[in-house]
């Protein structure tokens, strides 16, 4: 008899342990590779109003704020904001992405959306209402997954896991990934991924939504350093299997 793996229905269905997984994946150098990349296109932020959109466990939000950023970080998680208000000097707030208009438009310099936008069944209007918020010349950045990137079946699949699986980075993720394979027999919450993007389709939303992209980068989730180095002179669509964007108001 197969398990019943639990949906996400509202805002408790992020609970503390995911909260707690997150924070130990970034810090202990499982997510290296995605920090790395994600706070070299967030830039200076000393002096800046930032909003981190869907925080999670706010570990950028803390990153951001040790800066210099003035942060106020969203999450519609009750124990989102709970968890970050007990480890981090920073400004939390309950909110949901779809509440974003009743924000004062041009508020912040930077608006941040990480791994939040795969989770939005109408992301032409998050993004909308992120620009809304933004003052002229301010800049949102994306992370999210790459849909149907070229790593994720086959050959180049098994050659892109071995890599992985020789490196610092690797070695801690595929330890986290196993200890956490019993719960997600009860609750994955890769589930809730809805709405994942080629790199093409995102920089077309961005687009759409009336903002110009300054860069673009594609990289590997979890870093290898032979790998990686080689990637970066393929082109961008074989780079990775993670991307940001940083589009500018």
């Amino acid at each position: 008899m197969r398990a019943h793996v639990e949906k996400e229905v509202d805002g408790s269905f992020y609970d503390t342990e995911y909260f707690l997984s997150l924070e130990y994946r970034i810090f202990s150098g499982a997510h290296g590779s995605r920090v790395k990349n994600i706070m070299k296109l967030i830039g200076d932020v000393n002096g800046k109003k930032v909003l981190d959109v869907g925080a999670g466990g706010g570990a950028f939000s803390c990153l951001m704020n040790e800066r210099g950023g003035d942060v106020l970080a969203i999450d519609y998680s009750p124990f989102a904001v709970e968890f970050i208000s007990s480890r981090f000097p920073v400004k939390a707030r309950e909110f949901s992405v779809y509440d974003l208009e009743t924000l004062n438009e041009g508020t912040f310099d930077l608006i941040t959306l990480l791994d939040v936008i795969e989770h939005c069944d109408d992301q032409e209007k998050v993004l909308n209402n992120c620009c809304l918020l933004l003052k002229k010349g301010g800049k949102l950045i994306i992370s999210t997954d790459v849909r149907e990137n070229p790593y994720s079946v086959g050959f180049l699949r098994r050659l892109f896991v071995w890599f992985e699986k020789i490196s610092r980075e690797g070695i801690i993720y595929r330890g986290i990934k196993k200890a956490e394979e019993k719960r997600r027999v009860w609750k994955n919450y890769h589930t809730s991924h809805v709405g994942e993007l080629s790199i093409f389709e995102l920089r077309r939303l961005v687009e759409k939504c009336g903002m110009k992209v300054h860069s673009h980068a594609v990289y590997p989730l979890v870093g290898s350093p032979i790998r990686d180095f080689f990637l970066g002179f393929f082109p961008i669509k074989y780079r990775g299997d993670h991307q940001c964007v940083v589009m500018i108001k």
